[in-house]
């Protein structure tokens, strides 16, 4: 196994690109020809929070991210809500109006108990609130009922997620216990350019806050493991030899770059919060309002509104600056 240790998803995607470069085998795939890790690989966030990819080369969606992120947290599998954003995600259901393997659903409305629905992060939290030392608290998305040998275009990638309360630095002293949420996710299959230091970054980071907020703890290292750790050769090629390797493996933006001073915040539980509590609290009204105004606007071709919500709405400031230079990267011409 090879590990990498990172800051945050920005360093781990420049490491993860240039891991592949060197050291990475072609083979084929179901979808096409990737460039392979030999070995799994485990990826360890330091600070999980810091989970905007700045990279404008990748140019990820954050809209589609984060909107995706909630969208999961609610326990949700339409296709409407995600195709909103993402048109091409419609590619992945089978029947154009659920997703099979999707993860919020998996997590929080899929499998059941005595003919009551299991959700597996209400009865997580609350052993963890009972019982910080708890080491069973395992979130499963796969279920090999469903999805061991089945033809579906949507069969789950992450396939377990656990949870430990622990001191972060170690050591058997409990006077200096640290209280800190860890997180570690497995994956079978895992494209680190659209997947891993894409969307999963913000997924699962997203998933760990939540858990750590309806603790009341702090977010501890967030480790991602890679069971085939890949990208795909077409998409390698055009993001590495011709645009990354020129710069020397480095990012045009980091967090390192910004004085960002306004990018935490706190996620209310959701499904267990009123409509009001929900659309009250700061989470709603300065990241996740002006991101769908933004979105509508910038959809019905209005993109000086889409930009000048961005601008003066949007509070989170890691956020608000990727939003905005996904906006310049599409100016329409004057």
């Amino acid at each position: 196994m090879h590990t990498i240790h990172a800051r945050n998803v920005n360093d781990a995607y420049v490491a993860g690109l240039k891991l592949l470069y060197h050291e990475g085998v072609e083979r084929e795939s179901r979808a096409g020809t990737v460039v392979e890790y030999p070995t799994c690989v485990a990826t360890v966030y330091e600070k999980p929070w810091e989970r905007v990819l700045l990279d404008p080369v990748r140019d990820a969606n954050p809209f589609f991210h984060l909107m995706e992120s909630l969208w999961m947290l609610r326990g949700q599998r339409d296709v409407g809500t995600v195709v909103r954003y993402n048109k091409r995600m419609d590619d992945y259901s089978d029947d154009g109006e659920i997703f099979h393997g999707a993860y919020g659903h998996r997590w929080r409305n899929h499998f059941s108990q005595d003919y009551r629905v299991l959700d597996q992060l209400k009865i997580i939290i609350r052993r963890l609130a009972k019982d910080p030392d708890d080491r069973r608290c395992v979130l499963q998305m796969w279920d090999a009922s469903h999805d061991l040998n089945v033809n579906k275009v949507d069969v789950p990638c992450n396939t377990h997620v656990y949870f430990k309360i622990r001191d972060e630095l170690g050591g058997d002293d409990r006077s200096g216990y640290l209280n800190k949420l860890h997180m570690t996710v497995c994956c079978r299959s895992n494209d680190i350019i659209w997947g891993a230091y894409g969307a999963n970054a913000v997924h699962f980071s997203m998933l760990h806050q939540y858990v750590a907020d309806c603790l009341d703890v702090e977010m501890g290292p967030y480790i991602q493991i890679s069971d085939s750790f890949h990208a795909y050769k077409d998409v390698f090629s055009v993001k590495v030899i011709g645009l990354m390797m020129p710069v020397g493996w480095k990012t045009l933006d980091t967090y390192d770059d910004y004085n960002f001073t306004h990018t935490r915040f706190k996620i209310p539980r959701l499904l267990d919060a009123s409509e009001h509590t929900f659309y009250t609290s700061a989470f709603y009204k300065e990241l996740i309002e002006p991101m769908i105004k933004t979105w509508d606007h910038w959809k019905n071709g209005e993109w000086q509104s889409a930009y000048d919500t961005v601008s003066n709405q949007m509070l989170i400031e890691d956020w608000r600056y990727v939003c905005l230079e996904w906006l310049e990267r599409r100016k329409p011409n004057a």
